[in-house]
């Protein structure tokens, strides 16, 4: 019997230490909190780069070269018209006299000639990415490369000149002051104004006394005052009794076209008049380079020269109490068949 409860007192005591061993195992350990190792990384020092301030470039330069021969009146014209174009590509404009290959430099963009320069190739060659142009009167040039030319038209604006003189003059009395100067072939000009004249009438033969084959013209150097082309005028007219004048772009200025209008005679301008004028003005006879210039600027602005353009004629500032609209009509086809080749200014040499 003993035996028996000492049996079961061990199987007691061994069921409790396998219940004990079994809570035990099952209890939760302690929990270990995560350690945050550093980076290879984040031992290193790093510093944030301060941000440089970028140079703003130098804004594009068009450069108009004006030599001394050419009149600031015709400089400041050219200066105002062009301010309009370079602002709205914000651009600067600068004016010169001359320039030399050393001057160019990388911001420069176009350059406008009033002339021919000597140098016009060398400096061409030095800036092949500058844009070059020139006002020209030299028919046998030609644009190439990065470089455009500009013809000026002028024996054409004579020869429309002596053609709207004609048109305003009663009895077909029409006359021309005509000023001599360094590049212009003055009787080339002369024979223009007198052919556009005979374009509209032939034979202009006046109808009364003194009668004479008209248009008559007289010439004087164009740094000539306006008392002494006064006089020349006054020589003419008392000699052919002249009713209308054409007065070129070189002889003009008010004071001119003052003394002009106490003679009581038309007059028909190379520029546009003062307003002491306006009443005997029957129109001004103009080229207009500007205009050709802005028909090739865009292309200009992208790189693209090269352009051999003729600047056109415009007849403006005109008065109906001399010029009518069907003489106006006249004038515009004329002026049309001029320019664009149908009517040549001078006479060609017939072999």
């Amino acid at each position: 019997m003993r035996q028996r409860h000492r049996k079961t007192y061990n199987r007691i005591l061994t069921l409790f230490i396998i219940v004990i061993g079994v809570i035990t195992a099952c209890r939760p350990g302690p929990v270990s909190e995560p350690v945050d190792l550093p980076s290879p990384a984040a031992e290193i020092a790093t510093e944030t780069p301060t941000p440089q301030p970028t140079e703003t470039p130098p804004p594009g330069l068009v450069v108009l070269v004006a030599p001394q021969s050419v009149s600031a009146e015709e400089v400041n014209l050219w200066q105002s018209r062009l301010a309009s174009l370079v602002e709205t590509q914000g651009l600067v404009l600068d004016v010169r006299d001359m320039v030399t290959e050393g001057d160019i430099s990388q911001e420069w963009k176009v350059v406008l000639f009033l002339d021919n320069p000597e140098r016009y190739e060398a400096i061409r060659a030095s800036a092949p990415d500058v844009q070059f142009v020139r006002i020209v009167n030299d028919p046998q040039l030609n644009g190439d490369g990065n470089g455009s030319v500009i013809y000026d038209s002028s024996l054409e604006q004579s020869f429309m000149a002596g053609y709207v003189t004609m048109l305003a003059a009663p009895d077909f009395r029409a006359g021309g002051l005509l000023s001599m100067g360094d590049g212009v072939n003055i009787d080339q000009h002369q024979q223009a104004f007198i052919n556009g004249a005979a374009y509209f009438c032939g034979r202009c033969a006046s109808v009364y006394m003194p009668v004479t084959l008209f248009p008559v013209t007289t010439q004087l150097p164009g740094s000539s005052a306006p008392a002494a082309w006064l006089e020349a005028y006054n020589t003419m007219n008392l000699q052919y009794i002249v009713y209308t004048t054409y007065v070129d772009a070189g002889a003009g200025s008010d004071e001119l076209y003052t003394g002009l209008t106490t003679q009581n005679t038309v007059i028909v301008g190379g520029r546009s008049p003062g307003d002491t004028a306006l009443y005997r003005w029957a129109a001004t006879v103009q080229v207009t380079p500007f205009a050709a210039l802005e028909s090739i600027w865009p292309a200009l602005m992208n790189g693209q020269g090269g352009h051999s353009i003729k600047a056109p004629v415009e007849v403006a500032d005109v008065s109906d109490d001399f010029l009518s609209q069907g003489r106006m009509r006249l004038v515009d086809e004329t002026l049309q068949a001029l320019m664009d080749g149908a009517i040549l200014p001078l006479s060609p040499d017939y072999p």
